[in-house]
């Protein structure tokens, strides 16, 4: 506890003579965009050989100088250098243009020092531009074609980041978490990249200003309102339309609207029929919407408060009957909500303060209805419904300063409040109802960082930093050190060598469990058994760009990871029916995990063909003392082999001819070693955890995106995709039955997406 204290009051020393404030006579604003209009962030900005700045995330950087002529020198890898010259009579704003000095091309790799942080950096209009199973595009979903970046699969929701678990992906909007990243079955991430401004991936080196992101950390900027006129962006297909508007309500607020709905039940409207003139003895469906609004006030030069809502909901509906003897229902839904506020300002040259707080919660909803004896005149009727909330309360302040054109400092602290339950639960029966008492939860950590980017020469780049978690719950304190280190060696303008190391530490623990076609999310609070996890990551990565005449882009990184106060599941039956009440007693805990790979990455880029090649070999293993005799055995999401191909060819006239190949290494699951039956119930025998592997995956996507202008000059795309073109049935799981006529069991493969096709059609105006 002294040591803690100790380093907190050095940490309180390093920040305090950093905090000081000055004004000059007038304000100038600058903007650094490139030829598109696409904002350029962290752009140096050399004033009167003297004064150096950087632009923020969205390009733009403001000083207070005194009145008179000034000169500024703009700079940024990528781009040529810039030189205004400018009277300063008042306040006023400027707008620079930087004109790239390489080829615009698909870039997963970062150029400049200032971007370090992050290796892998898929371009948000590239990202755009891959559709996915609906035919609309997904920023997060298109991640998972990184290599170290593994789906969960077909119709489950997540993904793993080099071996970790789902929930140690810290998804951000606008500094506020995102608790559950898809809606139901996969089909979507829970984030609309229409409303999407700016999106990194940091997966190599995580800085120390996230926290709670063991795996990777995602942070995605939203877009703000157009502040010169009202603008609509209008999308609809055959399963799911969305619209986008923004635009100016005065002169410094703007808006930002975006909405999204799906209408899977038209397809699957003809089994429904069937199933309501008895020829189908079951139905299932699923739906979902989401909607996101932001509002932005410029409160002054230096001064901008910004308010973000992201709302969404899923169902998945099943019926059933039986003979005319029994029917049932069941529906299962998800809900995210996001309500953020966040405030930034400028202290004086080259320092920038944010704050800001935020609501995430989560909740599942599970009904069911079942109906029997319906050939009686009492047929008996029960019902149940269950429900887990989770709620978190986020507040951060954090302070950028940039001290130098060499040295970028980051400091701050953040606080989070959880309150959960994992599990609220009513049931009725013949009208007689019964309510199982909650069990709620409360919860919180607070962690407090310092971050350097230190350019120690012109070749050698340094980032360093420490996060200092405390974790509180009942009777329970955690104190966890973090310390993140990444050297970057440049061997010329292209090429570079990079190390890293990275201690990371979570918050929650979070499970997601297969029923049906559907995934059963639990999210659970940290204990005096459920311990914070914790994850030591070593990294080698080599970057070659911009080889063969400026065309190919080159990738390899090499990783090591050491995982600590794992929980996992060792009842999942018991856990189902625990309804949150002593539900410690199904999981196990204080478990191992290790995770090593090999990434490569290749691109290929000229006028009219991109080509890009990701392939990822890896091992992810876990061990806890409770499950397979302390033996250990493979990740639900161990694939040693993942290979993704993306080919892109575009004409002259805009068409653009779209192909996406996956092939992956089957996923772990466990089946029973023997099949005992007393009477006719079967009893399962299980051997050891994940014994057996589905077979391989393979996947193949084809689109057809057609880009115009209407006759109104609007811009407009039409999109014909197909997913799983081949027809193979992807074998996302596996149940076993019997067979009603030798009475043997056999294992049937659980595919949940065909062949689908899908049109979208988008306007502009």
């Amino acid at each position: 506890m002294h040591t803690m204290k100790n380093y907190l009051i050095l940490f309180i020393l390093l920040i305090i003579p950093l905090l000081n404030y000055s004004q000059a006579e007038y304000i100038v604003t600058f903007e650094v965009v490139n030829s598109q209009g696409e904002s350029v962030d962290f752009a140096h900005i050399i004033i009167d050989q003297k004064i150096v700045i950087n632009t923020n995330e969205e390009g733009k950087a403001t000083i207070a100088l005194a009145e008179g002529r000034h000169q500024a020198i703009f700079t940024h890898i990528g781009y040529y250098e810039k030189t205004i010259n400018f009277n300063l009579e008042k306040n006023q704003s400027l707008q620079v243009t930087l004109e790239s000095s390489t080829l615009d091309v698909i870039d997963i790799f970062a150029k400049s020092r200032d971007r370090i942080d992050q290796l892998e950096d898929l371009k948000l209009k590239d990202l755009k531009s891959i559709p996915s199973v609906t035919g609309t595009a997904d920023v997060i979903n298109t991640l998972t074609l990184l290599p170290g970046v593994s789906s969960a699969g077909d119709g489950n929701s997540g993904f793993s980041v080099r071996g970790g678990e789902i929930y140690q992906n810290a998804i951000l909007l606008d500094n506020a978490l995102v608790l559950n990243p898809s809606h139901l079955l996969g089909v979507l991430s829970t984030v609309n990249t229409k409303v999407v401004e700016d999106i990194k991936l940091y997966k190599n080196h995580i800085p120390a200003q996230f926290g709670n992101a063991s795996a990777s950390a995602i942070d995605i900027k939203i877009k703000e309102g157009n502040q010169d006129s009202l603008r609509y962006d209008l999308d609809v297909g055959l399963t799911n339309s969305s619209i986008l508007i923004d635009g100016p309500l005065t002169e410094k607020l703007t808006f930002m609207a975006g909405a999204r709905t799906a209408y899977i039940g038209v397809v699957l409207l003809p089994v429904y029929i069937a199933y309501l003139a008895g020829r189908n003895e079951g139905y299932a469906n699923f739906t979902f919407y989401d909607y996101n609004l932001k509002l932005d006030y410029q409160l002054s030069n230096k001064e901008k408060l910004s308010f973000h809502i992201y709302d969404s909901q899923d169902y998945f509906i099943g019926k059933g009957r039986a003979e005319n003897i029994s029917k049932g229902s069941t529906r299962y839904g998800l809900r995210n909500q996001i309500y953020s506020l966040n405030y930034k300002k400028q202290l004086n040259q080259g320092r920038f303060l944010e704050s800001g707080i935020s609501l995430s919660s989560f909740k599942t909803s599970h009904r069911t209805s079942i109906v029997e004896n319906l050939d009686t005149d009492s047929p008996d009727r029960m019902r149940s419904i269950r429900k887990s909330p989770y709620r978190l309360t986020n507040a951060y302040l954090a302070i950028n300063n940039n001290l130098s054109s060499k040295h970028l400092l980051r400091y701050g602290v953040q606080m989070d409040y959880i309150y959960s339950s994992p599990a609220v639960f009513k049931f009725s029966e013949n009208g007689q109802s019964y309510t199982q008492p909650s069990t709620w939860f409360h919860t919180g950590s607070v962690g407090a960082y310092i971050d350097n980017d230190y350019e120690l020469t012109e070749s050698i780049d340094l980032n360093y930093g420490l996060r200092l978690n405390s974790y509180m719950s009942t009777n329970n304190l955690q104190f966890v050190i973090e310390p993140r280190v990444r050297l970057r060696k440049s061997i010329n303008d292209n090429c570079f060598l990079e190390a890293s190391y990275n201690k990371l530490s979570q918050n929650r623990v979070q499970f997601s469990t297969r029923s049906g076609y559907y995934t059963v999310e639990y999210i659970f609070p940290l204990s005096e058994r459920v311990r914070a996890p914790i994850t030591h990551q070593w990294s080698l990565s080599y970057v070659q760009n911009q080889m063969f005449n400026n065309k190919v882009n080159m990738i390899t990184s090499l990783y090591y990871k050491d995982i600590n106060q794992l929980t996992g599941i060792d009842k999942e039956i018991g856990l189902a029916n625990s309804y949150g009440r002593n539900y410690e007693q199904y999981l196990a805990t204080n478990g191992k995990g290790q995770a090593f790979g090999l990434e490569l990455g290749f691109t290929y880029d000229d006028t009219r063909n991109n080509i890009t090649l990701n392939y990822h070999y890896s091992r992810s293993i876990r061990r806890y003392e409770v499950i397979n005799n302390n033996t250990w055995f493979p990740h639900a999401l161990d694939r040693p082999h993942e290979t993704n191909l993306i080919y892109n060819y575009t004409t002259s006239r805009n068409w653009t001819y779209l192909m996406n190949f996956t092939l992956n290494s089957g996923t772990p699951t466990t089946l029973p070693t023997a099949i005992v039956e007393i009477g006719e119930e079967p009893i399962y025998f299980f051997g050891e955890r994940n014994n057996y592997r589905l077979p391989i995956y393979h996947r193949l996507d084809l689109a057809l995106i057609k880009r115009y202008k209407t006759k109104r000059n609007r811009e407009a795309q039409f999109t014909l995709a197909i997913y799983n073109a081949y027809f193979n049935k992807i074998a996302n799981d596996v149940v076993i039955n019997k067979d009603d006529i030798d009475g043997n069991y056999y294992m049937h493969k659980l595919a949940v997406f065909p062949l689908l096709p899908s049109f979208n059609y988008n306007i502009k105006f």
